[in-house]
């Protein structure tokens, strides 16, 4: 039988094993709750990062490009890729709906921010805007920063700890929309945050930063949900679809370092008259969805000539991104920059190549790895959907959930202990330092803290 016919075989058995694992996390809840919300958004998720490179694969006969020495050993093991996906999806569905999982009772009296609370928040905003201003100092400030659009990555070469500040005010502005929200103001009030939030959107869609655009978009459309007004079923299939569209444009009229701001209008209008119409479907067919899933099969094809189970090495790394770069300038590559640098020949620094979760669990510890990860995955889940029906009213932990699941997808393009790490310096820094706080001087105890 020919592999290409083998390969879209299997790609049928992935599609039923993940309509299975939606049935199971589905069966008898209501659909619009945060316990069923998690973990179809997570399947859905894997799913479109899976799907879109095997049907290039398996119908086009395409891999998106070339960087295998040896394409037949690749091709021969992306049945057994997709045979490892359909698994873990399983397993992970399955473990998701029976694991217990307790969390500590919620004994505080928290609800929106304290006046304390509020201080902190100005003093991180300031400190952000003056980490933000050393940034763009190079640059001619703000607006050059933002003007050098997809070049801006260059920018940030070795400057993490100051590029951390663009998440901590992105944060900040969640966390004062969802104290917003939760008081119930005036629609003003509202129209106020979504006017800010559009904004922001345009802010990163001229720089060409679409992970950051879906994840703003995910925490803001959660917080709105569950804390202002329940979207309908109609309303958020709109929103989403018009969202999947602005990735698209995005993704193909980006470009770098513009004049001034009708420079950016100019360069949409010309880069939209010079593509195809098939183009359109950039996010599946290039960007985003298409290639993470490439070093799945590859990190398979290549076990035991280029690299040995690494028993835990390989997620371990991951501790190495606690120093920032620029007190360690030797810091170990991330999997994502290792894996360009390896197989791709990428030089640069700033640039990667977004890294199949369970690519990094095989490497560790081969088909128990990928047991090992879905196990953890549907534990951390699990705990995640349980803290918020315990603190549902408490706009801090609700924050703290809707970023993690803005951030979903990363779960799917790397480790666990990284998607923690880079969150904790980034997105969840001010809200972990508000945690902290709130355990250390104020009067109730928080969470177990």
């Amino acid at each position: 039988m020919n592999i290409y016919t083998v390969i879209f075989n299997w790609l049928i058995v992935f599609i039923l094993s993940s309509i299975v694992a939606l049935v199971l996390v589905m069966y008898k809840r209501n659909w619009r709750s945060v316990r069923v919300v998690f973990p179809v958004f997570f399947i859905l998720s894997f799913a479109l990062h899976v799907i879109p490179f095997v049907i290039n694969c398996s119908v086009n006969y395409e891999i998106g490009y070339e960087i295998y020495p040896n394409l037949d050993s690749f091709i021969q093991c992306v049945p057994y890729s997709i045979f490892l996906c359909s698994i873990f999806i399983l397993l992970f569905s399955f473990l998701y709906r029976f694991v217990k999982v307790r969390v500590p009772q919620n004994r505080s009296q928290y609800t929106k921010l304290t006046v304390s609370e509020k201080q902190i928040i100005l003093i991180i905003t300031l400190i952000s805007g003056v980490l933000l201003c050393i940034l763009a100092r190079d640059t001619g400030g703000i607006i050059g920063l933002i003007l050098k659009g997809y070049n801006v990555t260059e920018v940030f070469i070795g400057k993490g700890h100051l590029v951390n500040s663009i998440n901590w005010l992105t944060s900040i502005t969640l966390l004062l929309a969802a104290n917003s929200f939760y008081e119930k103001r005036s629609k003003k009030n509202v129209y106020l945050w979504i006017g800010v939030f559009l904004f922001v959107c345009l802010v990163f869609a001229v720089m060409g930063r679409r992970g950051d655009i879906v994840c703003f978009f995910l925490a803001m459309l959660f917080l709105y949900n569950y804390m202002y007004r329940s979207i309908s079923i109609f309303k958020m299939g709109c929103l989403l679809i018009g969202v999947f569209i602005a990735l698209n444009i995005v993704g193909l009229v980006r470009t770098s370092d513009y004049e001034s701001l009708k420079e950016v209008t100019q360069s949409y209008k010309e880069n939209k008259s010079t593509e195809s119409s098939n183009n359109m479907f950039y996010v599946l067919t290039t960007g985003q969805f298409a290639h993470p899933y490439i070093s799945f099969p590859h990190m398979i094809s290549v076990q035991g000539k280029d690299y040995r189970y690494g028993l835990g090495k390989y997620t371990l790394t991951s501790f190495c991104l606690l120093v920032p770069n620029v007190l360690w300038k030797d810091r170990p590559l991330g999997m994502s920059q290792w894996y360009a640098k390896e197989y791709l020949q990428v030089e640069k620094s700033n640039q990667g190549r977004l890294f199949f979760s369970l690519a990094i669990a095989y490497m560790d510890f081969g088909f128990c790895g990928i047991l090992l990860f879905g196990l953890i995955l549907a534990v951390l889940l699990k705990f995640l959907t349980n803290l918020y029906e315990q603190y549902k009213e408490d706009v801090l932990v609700v924050c703290l959930v809707a970023i993690i699941f803005s951030y979903m997808f990363s779960l799917v393009t790397g480790d666990v202990l990284s998607f923690f790490i880079v969150l904790g310096k980034g997105a969840l820094f001010p809200i972990v330092l508000l945690l902290i706080y709130r355990a250390m001087f104020e009067k109730n105890n928080y969470i177990g803290l």
